[in-house]
């Protein structure tokens, strides 16, 4: 039996007559795929791990992040007002470079959240990578047709929040924030592999180990 399991952060599982394998979402190339791009094929990185190994389970939610990025942004707001104050007496065109600052200030905390949240996965994949796993490449061949994760969604949705906050509704810059960190996660780090396996999008081609010269081969 064999699929693929979406897993903490940056990670899938492959499962495949009773071993498992840990899918490295970050290798994954070409990401544009995710990106209405046409590819037939895709390639990542991957590793035999011990099927009883759970330190890649997914273990909690991501309920407190998604609280420290809107409260982070919160407060971005909130400085945004106090500035604005003081600026109170300038024209409109200086109204409109003040509030693409403030969006630029936004986007910085965003990326700032984001290398944070996952600096934590990144030791800990870093110590997994000690034990010298069995690493592999995974070859992912496409249906030949387009298909999109939730990275321009976010983005979209970023755009649409950045156009109403410049048409003055001010209270909207902490969604500019929050869909731009959204953005960065889902176009970089959580895709959706698993999903496009089991709508049968995506299919199993090969299996490649990257240290032995044996290669071996799966049914698409």
């Amino acid at each position: 039996m064999e699929k693929i399991i979406q897993t903490r952060g940056s990670f899938h599982f492959l499962e495949r007559d009773g071993r498992r394998f840990l899918i490295d979402n970050r290798t994954l190339v070409p990401k544009s795929y995710f990106w209405f791009a046409f590819k037939k094929q895709l390639t990542a990185d991957m590793y035999e791990i011990d099927p009883n190994d759970t330190r890649f389970e997914i273990q909690h939610s991501n309920t407190g992040t998604m609280t420290f990025v809107i409260i982070s942004q919160s407060i971005v707001r909130l400085a945004s007002n106090v500035l604005e104050d003081l600026f109170i007496q300038v024209g409109y065109s200086n109204q409109i470079i003040f509030k693409l600052f403030m969006v630029l200030v936004a986007l910085v905390v965003s990326y700032l959240i984001y290398i944070l949240t996952f600096q934590s996965e990144n030791k800990n994949f870093e110590v997994f990578l000690t034990n010298h796993p069995k690493r592999f490449s995974v070859t992912l061949a496409t249906d030949g047709k387009r298909n999109f994760g939730l990275g321009p969604v976010f983005v979209s949705l970023t755009i649409g929040s950045l156009a109403w906050y410049l048409l003055g509704e001010d209270t909207v810059l902490i969604l500019v924030g929050l869909f731009s960190f959204l953005s960065y996660v889902f176009t970089w780090k959580i895709l959706p592999i698993a999903m496009a396996y089991q709508y049968h999008k995506l299919t199993i081609e090969e299996i490649r180990p990257t240290v032995h010269s044996e290669i071996q081969k799966i049914r698409g």
